[in-house]
């Protein structure tokens, strides 16, 4: 039985592993086609990765404040507790800040780039 896993799994690798072998020589091939982003420059790359991490940011600050709220509403007067979500809130808010900050400084430095003749678009 045990011999007959070791060959089931060679079976199953070089199933998954032959279309790598057989689509190896297909010329040159242009990255561009590929390329998910979109993006040709490095500012355009950042954007979008910036973009991205703000959106999915900006979500989980929403669920933090959901969260501390839900802390504070458990709390019952307990210090220790109500300490506890005003820490959770605070954090909260100073992680909102950074995300809003680091947007507002990628503007910052588009705008910047731009009026120094460098040839990149801040949309």
């Amino acid at each position: 039985m045990r011999l007959l896993k070791k060959y089931y799994y060679l079976v199953v690798l070089s199933a998954l592993s032959t279309p790598f072998f057989v689509s190896a020589d297909i010329g040159a091939v242009n990255l561009s086609t590929f390329n998910p982003i979109k993006q040709t420059d490095i500012y355009g790359f950042i954007k979008t990765v910036l973009d991205f991490v703000v959106k999915i940011g900006a979500v989980v600050v929403v669920f933090y404040i959901i969260y501390s709220g839900f802390l504070f509403v458990t709390a019952q007067g307990n210090e220790d507790s109500i300490s506890k979500a005003k820490k959770s809130f605070m954090w909260t808010v100073i992680g909102g800040l950074i995300l809003l900050g680091a947007m507002t400084l990628s503007g910052v430095v588009c705008n910047t780039a731009q009026q120094l003749g460098a040839n990149v678009s801040c949309s």
